[in-house]
């Protein structure tokens, strides 16, 4: 992640800390603060190159120019652009300064250098140093990608053209007024693909490239084989949802969800029952109002300590009611965790052990039913 410096027009890393999503802001020129500091830029998309400079002129009759030009350490060039809504022809220049780096010789990168900066290039290198602009690569930075662009960036890439497009994102601090850049790298292929299916629906899975000619065939087995499986996945994800909220609605014990915040997104019916409280006042952290005041403080700490150590829940304590006295439950709570290993929240029950001061215990209750 990194930190956007306004007044020194720069950025800055940081380690991963928790955002609410927001735009940065006010007038801000991205080209400009990412041109100004490149070293944290390529450290924060994971990319390893020697950077010969910023607004490299690559053609003379055109006047055209790479937004920023380095050599990765197998001797490729690559042209970093970055989306300029002023410039209505988007990423176009970038893909025509990889064509004409392409027929670069190695003294045109040895011009632009000086000659300190050429024996670190040369150190750079894990290829021989002759092997300089052996291919070239494109790097794109935006804040979105439309469904055209998506399209051509995949119909080149599987064309051998190496496009990485990566899309950047503003970000906010809760309690200070700090901006922070997120960025992720975009998979043309998939991303293209879902725009297809959400134009075209589950059919149309044709691509075509300029004269509608079709993509190799090969690729459009992958793509078709891509969308079989997001077919499945989201059909037993669905399935698994409803047997969920099913299972929510008629369970005997109260069942709530979170988010990897630890704030409540939802609770059945029976957990209202037990804690006294509407859904709507139980969201968030609305459900503490419910328990007992000399159980607040002490849930809440252990509450707090599993959801930053993503550990499981457990504990006793009561609910105080306002219909009929005071629940005494046990809460219990396990993590909820993405393919990727990443914690999305929690999913507890709550059970009622017993009430006090109200109409009846569990021990009668049991008796009762028998």
């Amino acid at each position: 992640m990194l930190k956007i410096e306004r007044e020194q027009k720069r950025l800055q890393s940081l380690d991963q800390m928790k955002l609410t999503p927001a735009g940065p802001g006010g007038d801000f020129d991205l080209r400009e603060v990412i041109l100004n500091s490149p070293a944290e830029f390529l450290e924060e998309i994971h990319q390893k190159l020697f950077l010969i400079g910023k607004d490299i002129l690559v053609s003379e009759e055109s006047g055209l120019k790479a937004d920023l030009l380095g050599v990765d350490p197998e001797g490729r060039s690559v042209i970093i652009a970055v989306h300029d809504p002023a410039r209505p022809a988007g990423f176009l220049p970038a893909i025509s300064a990889a064509a004409i780096i392409a027929g670069w010789g190695v003294d045109d990168f040895l011009q632009r250098v000086s000659k300190k900066q050429a024996a670190d290039l040369q150190r750079h290198l894990s290829v021989d140093f002759n092997q300089l602009n052996s291919a070239q690569r494109v790097i794109l930075v935006a804040g979105e990608f439309d469904f055209d662009s998506l399209t051509a960036m995949e119909w080149l890439n599987a064309g051998g053209i190496d496009i990485l497009c990566i899309s950047v994102a503003g970000a906010n601090t809760f309690k200070t007024d700090a901006d922070y850049l997120w960025c992720t790298a975009v998979s043309t292929k998939a991303a293209a693909h879902e725009a297809i299916l959400l134009r075209n629906g589950s059919e149309g899975l044709h691509v075509s490239k300029a004269g509608d000619e079709p993509l190799d065939e090969s690729l459009n087995q992958r793509l078709a084989t891509e969308v079989d499986e997001r077919r499945r996945t989201e059909e037993a994800l669905r399935a698994s949802e409803e047997r969920f909220w099913t299972l929510a609605q008629l369970s005997p014990v109260g069942i709530f969800q979170t988010d990897g915040e630890g704030n409540f997104l939802y609770v059945n019916e029976r957990w209202c029952e037990i804690a006294g409280l509407e859904q709507p006042d139980a969201l968030g952290q609305g459900w503490a109002r419910g328990m007992h005041p000399d159980d607040r403080d002490r849930v809440l700490t252990e509450w707090q300590e599993a959801t930053d150590h993503a550990v499981p829940f457990k504990a006793e304590f009561r609910f105080q009611r306002t219909d009929s006295g005071t629940s005494w439950v046990l809460g219990e709570a396990a993590v909820q965790r993405s393919d990727a290993g990443k914690v999305t929240g929690y999913v507890g029950t709550v059970t009622e052990l017993h009430r006090v001061d109200g109409v009846r215990n569990r021990s009668q209750m049991v008796g009762q039913s028998r």
